[in-house]
């Protein structure tokens, strides 16, 4: 009789996995925003936020934004969009963040780690939901409790090298004019093989 109660509890432990989750934002500024009162939405950050959400829904497999400076682009993009998929759409997301130094790419992991480790329904906070490894908290290299998700940085010039990956984001591979205008600069930066 127990292994028939095994299998019943097992298959609606199967169904319960299956079943589509309900998102609690449906964007990742809806998020943001939720988190953080003070983030103004401009026309230009919907743009961005609407098509994070083509891309987290698979309507688009790849996405570039190009836009000036100071418009919020990468925190939006580098940093409350894997947020927004790992607390919200799918736990088990790797994902590399690649910027033109290990540093600034680190930032962002650092920044996403935070969040996790701050809104985790303690003190009456918002609770994301998600716990990070003991063992994995390194600003630029940490992965979730109990699933295959996390965050790996790294600079244009550092390793990704057996690194999987369903997210690859990279904010900011040229960092001034002056990389933009050297020859050799933009032939090492060629040499990154296409993802």
């Amino acid at each position: 009789m127990s292994g028939l109660l095994d299998v019943r509890a097992a298959m609606r432990e199967a169904a319960r996995l299956m079943k589509p989750r309900t998102r609690r934002w449906a964007s990742p500024l809806d998020m943001a925003q939720a988190l953080d009162p003070t983030i103004v939405r401009t026309p230009a950050l919907e743009l961005i936020n609407a098509s994070l959400v083509d891309v987290a829904e698979g309507r688009e497999d790849r996405l570039i934004i190009s836009m000036p400076p100071q418009e919020a682009k990468s925190s939006t993009v580098s940093y409350r969009f894997p947020t927004w998929l790992m607390a919200d759409v799918d736990q088990d997301l790797r994902t590399i963040i690649i910027s033109y130094s290990d540093e600034i790419a680190r930032r962002w992991g650092a920044d996403i780690k935070r969040d996790f480790e701050t809104f985790n329904g303690d003190e009456g906070t918002v609770d994301l939901g998600v716990r990070l490894r003991a063992d994995s908290r390194a600003a630029g290299r940490w992965q979730i409790e109990g699933r295959k998700g996390g965050v790996f940085c790294a600079g244009v010039a550092g390793s990704v090298t057996g690194r999987p990956a369903e997210l690859i984001l990279i904010d900011d591979p040229i960092k001034d004019l002056e990389q933009a205008q050297s020859a050799v600069y933009r032939e090492r930066f060629q040499r990154i093989p296409p993802i």
